[in-house]
């Protein structure tokens, strides 16, 4: 499999792993992406899986035997990956081994279309679906059912790569569910969602501005409800010397329109000042 890789990176090789195994483990290292350049076919619908990053290193002899079928490979963090693959039952059965399966979604999506899965989460925050306790053949059919919902067309894979701008990511995924449901002539008032923000607390106390005029404004813009949520722990000494080490979270509810430009203008209030 041709893989567009960056510089080489010195690490201890593992037993048991050929030299072409080691160059994805060398390659894959945090924050970074491996495409795989081969040719797939305009119409292949892709899913897009999270993966324990030690559960993909423990596995990765079974998934080189799959990589013709596997599209990219992002790492995110230290213990978080993503791979965006084609639907192969034989891949998926392997990555639902352990008994779970974590699909992220090209878009936000009723709970109601997921009732076809016997034990599911769906989290809004980060727009993914977790599938666990079901038997996997029954398991396949019904992400087949449920494909045009779970999986990424090829219009959609440049999607995949927003993953070093969490808020950035949230926005595009917002505008293209408001795209589709004006598509379908639904009303934005009857979708209400919640996303959450995590920033720095000098970022939130340059975003609440003298006396909350701010806040206030950010929230008349966008129609959106913008909630700050408290720190639950008193800081320490050091932390109020340094409040940019710690994280506070913002939690911003409306229609996908509000959502998007609440996040749109915060994003670009901070970019002005350089936070």
């Amino acid at each position: 499999m041709p893989i567009r890789t960056g510089s080489d990176h010195n690490m201890i090789q593992p037993p048991n792993f050929d030299a072409s195994s080691m160059k994805i483990l060398e390659e894959l290292q945090e924050g970074r992406q491996l495409t795989n350049t081969q040719h797939f076919p305009a119409r292949t619908l892709y899913i897009k899986l999270a993966l324990d990053y030690s559960f993909f290193r423990d596995n990765l002899l079974k998934f080189r035997a799959h990589l013709h079928e596997i599209k990219v490979f992002i790492r995110i963090s230290f213990d978080i990956m993503y791979i965006v693959c084609k639907m192969e039952k034989e891949l998926l059965s392997l990555v639902y081994s352990n008994g779970i399966v974590d699909i992220c979604l090209p878009r936000f999506i009723l709970r109601e279309e997921l009732k076809i899965f016997e034990s599911c989460f769906y989290t809004h925050h980060d727009n993914r679906l977790r599938i666990l306790q079901e038997e996997f053949s029954q398991l396949f059919k019904k992400i087949k059912v449920k494909a045009s919902i779970l999986c990424f067309s090829i219009e959609e894979m440049s999607m995949t790569n927003q993953e070093a701008l969490p808020q950035s990511s949230r926005l595009f995924e917002l505008l293209k569910c408001n795209n589709t449901m004006q598509r379908e002539e639904l009303q934005r008032r009857d979708f209400i969602l919640t996303k959450e923000v995590k920033l720095s607390k000098t970022q939130v106390t340059f975003l609440i501005g003298s006396r909350g005029t701010r806040i206030e404004t950010l929230r008349k813009e966008s129609g959106a409800t913008i909630k700050i949520i408290p720190i639950s722990e008193k800081m320490t000494m050091q932390e109020r010397f340094h409040p940019e080490t710690v994280q506070q979270t913002i939690l911003i509810s409306g229609d996908l329109y509000s959502v998007a430009l609440a996040i749109t203008n915060i994003e670009s209030a901070l970019f002005a000042i350089g936070l």
